[in-house]
């Protein structure tokens, strides 16, 4: 919300134009443009493992390959749709996402008959640690640490180069305040689905089964669904995956697309 209108404002191309048209000088210029190349490609790595992640589970075909094809896909989409076809994309990808999360979390509390209190104690029991899973310091003993991870979560994703050319394709700077409202409130909601969705996972599938599938956890949510919808093999299983993981190579989709158009828009121009 602070820097949505001052960037619409300036009418500039690329996040270096923003940063050197007060800072006249090359090596501001190169020093962001080499920062925001920086944090693209480290975005854009892990998005393509996550989404070869995801097609190896679905697809009989290795991890590897999966990234090349995915890698593949994306660059014929971008160079063929450009910058309005990213737009589009995420514009898709933000609806689908919500309303899966949504439609996920409903399915969640149902199953429990939406006493949050049983999930949770049922996620308890199913952990790996139950004496420890609700007790602060899992994760990090140190809370400046908490602190510092909380802070980089929150500056460095409102922070990231493609989130902040998306404010430059908004007619105004009013259009461009509204619009990063309209995304906090999107993106808070989410987030807080992703809190229940989680618990429901450790509750419904179990650590052990997700770990078992990929030590990385990141089959979770696709068992989640599977199981929601009736089970491994049931129709409303296998239709509630293919939702979930159409929507997530949607996800992955629409952010490489940004990423790749950032990046190209900084070495082309900066």
């Amino acid at each position: 919300v602070i820097v949505a209108e001052p960037l619409r404002n300036c009418g500039k191309y690329t996040l270096s134009d923003v940063v050197a048209l007060r800072l006249r000088s090359r090596g501001v210029r190169a020093a962001t443009a080499g920062s925001s190349l920086l944090i693209s490609l480290a975005y854009l790595l892990a998005q393509l493992v996550g989404g070869g992640a995801l097609a190896s589970l679905l697809l009989p075909i290795g991890s590897n390959a999966a990234i090349v094809l995915i890698g593949a896909l994306m660059i014929a989409y971008v160079l063929f749709g450009g910058m309005v076809a990213a737009t589009y994309v995420q514009i898709v990808k933000a609806v689908l996402v919500w309303a899966a999360g949504a439609v996920l979390v409903v399915l969640a509390l149902g199953y429990f008959s939406f006493d949050v209190g049983v999930l949770f104690n049922q996620a308890r029991l199913s952990s790996l640690h139950p004496a420890q899973y609700f007790v602060p310091g899992g994760y990090f003993k140190d809370p400046l640490d908490t602190l510092s991870l909380a802070l980089a979560l929150a500056l460095g994703t409102a922070g990231l180069p493609h989130v902040m050319t998306r404010f430059y394709t908004v007619p105004s700077a009013v259009a461009a305040r509204k619009s990063a409202k309209i995304g906090l409130i999107v993106m808070v909601s989410f987030a807080v689905m992703m809190i229940v969705l989680g618990f429901s996972a450790t509750a419904i599938v179990g650590p052990a089964a997700i770990l078992a599938t990929h030590s990385s956890g990141n089959s979770a949510i696709t068992l989640l669904a599977t199981t929601l919808g009736g089970g491994a093999g049931s129709a409303g299983g296998e239709l509630l995956l293919a939702c979930v993981s159409a929507i997530a190579f949607a996800t992955i989709l629409a952010v490489v697309s940004g990423i790749m158009i950032s990046s190209a828009s900084t070495i082309s121009h900066d």
